[in-house]
């Protein structure tokens, strides 16, 4: 016996057995120490601990030993032997898993590979053994190297992946940033703290410079100290004694310092020989810091008697007399330190809770930042053997001995945050250390992870959770997890570590900082991440425990069965309350077994202390929730919840580090640690919490108030702004609840906010980008650019004609932001004109309703010309162009009916896709032209591309140039939509304009890149101009293309007019909409102006522009030219809409026009001027026939003029008999009121009395809807 005992003791040791070695014979194994029934030691001949073992091969060492000193077996040994028989059956029934060793190839003997030393895939459900490290030799130190090497370099590949995926999901972020910077905004504007953030920002500032000027003082100061320096903080109760610009350390003791407070820290070794940190903070005016021969660890043994009285408790001789404090130990989450509480000055809670009166302990976990233990080296695969139960059921015991040893009280208060929230759920269940409860006077937990949350599912996790432990073991070692980690903490500067730490956890964990002081952020990741095992991470992702189970206490199956009851109580529940029944189960908890059948599978006894939790609402790495209802359904009937509070807008971090963390949590959790302190330390602490900070608290109140009262009156609303409206000088809009920035913007123009912001700017330049469609309006107006003068049309004409139209389109960005309505132009110059300029209205509808059927058209005769190319007997009939453009128009219709978001969703993809077909074909003609098959230079000369004239009309050719313009403008007239979805847009009076320039900008670039393109690489102008096809773009890519290719063009144009017709049919529905609410369509008006309710969009009003546009397509059987003038209308009336308001601005209001926070500044004047002189020089020269004198027939008329001039008469006759006499413009639909008149409340329905309208709103001329109503 007494070799099987040297044998088992020998495996034990921490150093292979020499008779010669002194040292080895000193760490011998001499028997094993049972913390809890199932959690062993080792205990060595010099008195030392090793860590846990097996319990198997515990149990052979006490057993062997005691056989061999010939003592008969102790009670332990039997208890152990039941334990592990219980372990194995519950083994057995788990899904028939089996810990055979010989089946699952793997070895628990201290001799085995070290490949084979662990958990077999399936041990115990929730707390699986621990792996086996004997002793080292030559092997298995060469073993251990090659799990160092290998993990070495599969984690840090794996923490590259993780890294590259932060910073790639990073760049959206970056560029919406860097967007809002070039819109010269600032982006901490959307967050939730901002003006609290900047406050805070000031009076840290404040204090730096103060702290600095001290700083010199004191190094100047004269020798006879006569001098005193300005800022004498000597007689505040906490004089900081660190200041100026923060460094980024690690070290709690400085961020105390800086808030008046200190640290002092604590040796504390745990019973299986780790030795952790633990941090005491406290304030060095009423406490003398004890000597650090004191401070070191005191020996493996945790509550070895009773705690001392308070008179020969160490803290309590530091403290002066009636100044003790009851304590109070915080405990961190994973991959943190207890620094995490200390991060955020005075609204940490440390520190908080340290300056409301309570003494206040920061427990670390074994290793942290410095790994140490009483034996073991950090190399050696024993010193990393644990989890989360060695964790809870030795680190936390440890760290609340020593506090209560140090402090002579009997209990205390413990507060933990996620993971610490685990190791105390854990250590105080029943079959681990229940009698922990009894040192602990309530439980706070924050976060608390006992339950996984959906995060656990994200591939990353998956990953890890799927792969076996051998691989886990090969990719993470058997050491320290991702050691790596901390060489970038020690090696990179704070600031970049900072923000590299922030990136990667926020994509970990789906973590935001928009609740944080964000100035504070690299100070909170300097604690972060801390060293911990490779072993505790498989407990907390691998396929065993947490990530697979869910939960920290219980497996899958039990929870199963838990919802499974749950929905069957309610079930009963139904139908109790439908047909008077009790249900079975609800017979069952009623009967005899009563409460204790909800609790027959508790983890806790009546040793738990109170629980006092703060879920995070928002947090999806853990399931708070679940556990509240496992407590509110009676699972745990010893348990005792003496607060609970769920935070809905809270995140996992937010319960420490939120700016609002002291108000949400903080107070509530003094509170709940004063309340369940024991009655006999209320009595012992002279000083309660509440009479410390009672000064502090009223103060903070006033405070509060005072801020509130200045911030009310400093904040001016945006309707009191100086906003072109058409509201009177004076007047106001009433809210009737409260406004966001862009509907107060709104209500200052006189409109209710009535439809949803869905729109972006990136989803507002997708609508106008689509309106605008560069390809299939270059196909579309092919005919026109290149038939009036050839190439230098496409290529002179384009850029000439483009600088003037960025001009149009800067002056209307300009008016766009000064007034973002659907209205648009109409209502620009409706405000900035003397009262009856209704022409920009009308002519610019006139553009939106012929701009889907015509788009529309050219889309249907590109498909009929497609269908020909194919089939050439077939020739298009006008019938058949026109019911496929019918057809077309009633598909877009309907798509133009849907709610905003999908509308804006489905331009975003439509437009991602114009661009890149758009790309396609700029690519695609140069590269795949055959020109060089037949006979012809790949590309035409540059002399001929520019300076060859085609004879295309009988005018001189630079009026004809000029008549060339006609394509481009009608081509570049979509960029006006985000004027008229600017109501529909958020930040509309910034984003709208910009998406109005964009437009412009890049569709007039690429533009004229498709355009020489095409003038470079065309071969016969008069073929394609005059081919039978009847489409001079189809014509045009058969002479350069072979045939499968123009197809796959046409089709990729065809898409692309699809998109563009259904953007013009959306502006257009927005523009009718806003002319119907303010009654324009006379009595029809009525039905236009609806919003739906379900789709909060204009229906009624997408519908009527149908109407009228299949109306306008019967001019197709009028042939070609009569089609042809739904192109030439567009251009026309959409640059005499353009520029009226802009001609307005620039020549008539001048000065007196009040620009919105997107302005041109001085250059806006002569930008606007520029862009009247080239609409007004265009304007004749658009309505010019292409030939004249006897050549001009009814055939070669341009019947524009007719055809725009015709309606705008007929409008002009309806207004001098009938609309001047009641239509006088915009009409206000919002409540309002006259400044100074506060009793005076203006509201909206049509007027009678025009005459009180118009008084009521200034000089503008301008009737409201209803008057004389009091508010």
């Amino acid at each position: 016996m007494a070799d099987l005992y040297t044998r088992q003791a020998a495996s034990l040791s921490l150093l292979p057995l020499d008779s010669n070695d002194p040292e080895a014979n000193a760490t011998k194994a001499v028997k094993a120490h049972f913390v809890t029934p199932r959690d062993p030691v080792i205990e060595t001949a010099n008195g030392a601990r090793l860590p846990a073992v097996p319990l198997v091969e515990a149990e052979k060492l006490n057993r062997f030993k005691d056989q061999a000193e010939h003592r008969p077996s102790r009670d332990e040994h039997s208890a152990i032997e039941r334990n592990t028989a219980d372990l194995a059956q519950l083994q057995d029934t788990d899904d028939g898993a089996s810990l055979d060793a010989q089946a699952t190839g793997q070895s628990i003997k201290a001799e085995a590979p070290l490949r084979t030393a662990i958990p077999p895939s399936k041990t115990h459900p929730l707390f699986p053994q621990l792996p086996l490290y004997g002793p080292p030799t030559m092997l298995r130190n060469l073993q251990s190297f090659g799990f160092q090497v290998s993990s070495s370099i599969l984690s840090l590949a794996f923490l590259g992946t993780i890294v590259l995926g932060s910073l790639f999901t990073s760049i959206p972020l970056l560029f919406e940033h860097l967007y809002l910077r070039l819109t010269f905004r600032d982006p901490g504007k959307r967050r939730p703290f901002y003006e609290e953030e900047k406050r805070r920002q000031r009076i840290r500032k404040d204090a730096t410079r103060a702290w600095e000027r001290n700083q010199r003082w004191r190094q100047n100061r004269p020798s006879d100290g006569h001098q005193h320096r300005e800022e004498d903080c000597s007689g505040e109760e906490y004089e900081p004694m660190e200041g100026g610009k923060d460094p980024l350390v690690c070290n709690v003791g400085y961020y105390a310092r800086r808030v008046g407070l200190d640290v002092e820290e604590f040796d504390v070794q745990t019973e299986d020989g780790f030795i952790i940190a633990l941090w005491h903070v406290y304030n060095p005016k009423n406490y003398t810091a004890v000597s650090s021969a004191h401070r070191t660890q005191d020996g493996p043994v945790v509550f070895s008697q009773d705690c001392p009285t308070d008179s020969s408790a160490t803290l309590c001789q530091q403290y002066p007399v009636g100044k003790q404090k009851y304590p109070v130990l915080l405990i961190h989450g994973l991959l943190q330190s207890a620094g995490a509480y200390c991060t955020n000055d005075d609204d940490s809670l440390a520190f908080y809770l340290a300056k409301s009166g309570y003494d206040v302990w920061l427990g670390n976990n074994r290793c942290g930042f410095d790994p140490k233990h009483q034996m073991l080296s950090y190399n050696d695969p024993r010193m990393w053997n644990w989890n989360i139960r060695q964790m809870g059921v030795m680190d936390l015991s440890a760290l609340i001995s020593r506090v209560l040893s140090e402090t002579g009280f009997s209990k205390l208060g413990l507060v933990c945050h996620s993971q610490g929230t685990t190791e105390t759920f854990v250590a105080l269940a029943k079959e681990q250390r229940p009698d922990l409860g009894n040192k602990i006077s309530v439980f706070c937990a924050l976060a608390p992870a006992v339950y996984a949350g959906p995060l656990i599912g994200k591939m990353y996790f998956k990953f890890m959770r799927i792969i076996s432990p051998g691989m886990f073991r090969l990719m993470f070692g058997i050491h320290a997890f991702i050691p790596f980690m901390m060489l970038m903490h020690r090696w990179l500067p704070g600031t970049i570590y900072g923000a590299l730490g922030y990136r990667v956890f926020s994509f970990l964990f789906n973590w935001t900082d928009a609740r944080w002081e964000r100035d504070l952020r690299d100070r909170m990741f300097q604690f972060a991440p801390v060293y911990v095992s490779a072993e505790s991470m498989r407990w907390w992702l691998g396929r065993e425990c947490f990530a697979s189970q869910k939960c920290i206490l219980a497996t899958r199956e039990e929870g199963k069965r838990e919802e499974a009851e749950d929905e069957e109580d309610e079930a009963g529940m139904e139908e109790y309350f439908d047909n008077g029944k009790a249900h079975q189960s609800e017979e069952r908890r009623e009967g005899s077994e009563g409460r204790e059948w909800r609790g027959r599978n508790a983890w806790y006894d009546k040793q738990v202390p109170p629980f006092a939790l703060w879920v995070a609402g928002n947090d999806e790495l853990v399931d708070g929730r679940r556990l509240l209802r496992r407590f509110e359904r009676g699972r745990e009937p010893c348990v005792r919840v003496v607060h609970q509070k769920i935070i809905d807008e809270y995140e996992h971090l937010d319960v420490i580090w939120a700016m609002d963390m002291i108000e949400k949590v903080g107070q509530e959790v003094k509170e709940v640690l004063w309340k369940t302190a024991p009655l006999e330390a209320r009595e012992s602490v002279l000083l309660s919490p509440y009479s410390v900070v009672i000064h502090k608290l009223t103060a903070t109140v006033a405070e509060k108030e005072t801020d509130q009262q200045d911030m009310a009156e400093s904040k001016k609303s945006i309707a009191k702004e100086q906003v072109t409206t058409v509201l009177g000088s004076g007047e106001i809009p009433i809210h009737e609840r409260e406004y966001t920035a862009d509907e107060e913007v709104l209500a200052a123009l006189g409109y209710k906010p009535e439809f949803k912001r869905d729109f972006s700017l990136w989803t507002s330049f997708c609508v106008s980008f689509a309106v605008l469609g560069l390809l299939p309006s270059f196909a579309s107006t092919l005919y026109f650019g290149m038939g009036y003068a050839g190439t230098p049309g496409m290529t002179w004409g384009w850029l000439i004609a483009m600088i003037f139209i960025q001009c149009v389109a800067m002056s209307m960005a300009e008016l766009c932001s000064a007034m973002p309505t659907s209205g648009g132009l109409y209502y620009a110059a409706a405000v900035l004109a003397p009262p009856g300029w209704g022409i920009t209205g009308w002519s610019n509808w006139l553009v939106q309703i012929t701009a889907a059927p015509s788009v529309d058209y050219g889309m249907a005769a590109m498909i009929l010309a497609a269908a020909s190319i194919t089939d050439p007997a077939f020739v298009p009939q006008n019938y058949q162009v026109f019911l496929l453009t019918v057809f077309i128009m009633l598909i877009q219709s309907c798509v133009s009916s849907m709610p905003t978001r999908w509308i804006a969703n489905f331009n975003s993809v439509e437009s991602t896709f114009n661009i890149i077909a758009l790309f396609i074909v700029i690519i695609t003609i140069p590269a795949a032209t055959n020109r060089a098959d037949q006979g012809l230079p790949r590309f035409k000369a540059s002399s001929e591309v520019w300076g060859n004239f085609y004879k295309g009309t009988s005018f001189p050719n630079g009026l004809a140039l000029l008549m060339s313009f006609v394509a481009v403008i009608w081509t570049m007239s979509g960029y006006d939509a985000p004027f008229h979805l600017s109501e529909e847009c958020s930040n509309a009076n910034i984003a709208s304009p910009w998406a109005i320039v964009f437009t412009s900008g890049f569709g007039g670039l690429f533009g004229w890149f498709l355009q020489l393109v095409v003038a470079y690489t065309v071969v016969d102008i008069d073929g394609a101009l005059e081919s039978e096809l009847g489409q001079p773009y189809a014509a045009y890519l058969l002479q350069i293309l072979p045939q499968k290719a123009t197809l796959a063009i046409l089709a990729l144009t065809i898409m692309c007019s699809f998109s563009m017709g259904q953007g013009c049919m959306v502006a257009a529905s927005r523009v009718t909409f806003a002319y119907s609410r303010d009654e324009c369509f006379g009595p029809l008006s009525n039905i236009t102006k609806q919003v739906n309710r379900h789709t909060r969009t204009p229906v009624n009003a997408v519908w009527f522009n149908s109407l009228i546009g299949i109306a306008m397509a019967v001019l197709i059987f009028g042939g070609e030219l009569a089609a042809g003038a739904l192109f030439s209308i567009g251009a026309v009336a959409a640059f005499v809409a353009f520029t009226i308001p802009i001609f307005i601005r620039v020549f008539l209001v001048g000065d007196r026009f009040r620009p919105g926070p997107w302005s041109l500044g001085r250059a806006s004047r002569p930008i606007g001027a520029m862009a009247c002189a080239f609409v007004l020089l265009m304007v004749p020269i658009l309505m010019l026939p292409s030939v004249t004198g006897r050549d001009l027939d009814a055939a070669g008329m341009n019947w524009t003029c007719l055809v725009y001039g015709g309606p705008m008469i007929l409008i002009l006759v309806w207004w001098l008999v009938s609309a001047r006499k009641w239509f006088k413009g915009p009409k206000v639909n919002i409540e309002h009121q006259i400044l100074g008149q506060p009793d005076n409340g203006i509201q909206g329905v049509i007027s009678e009395d025009s005459s009180i309208g118009a008084s009521t709103n200034g000089d503008n001329g301008l009737e409201v809807d209803k008057v004389g109503e009091i508010a």
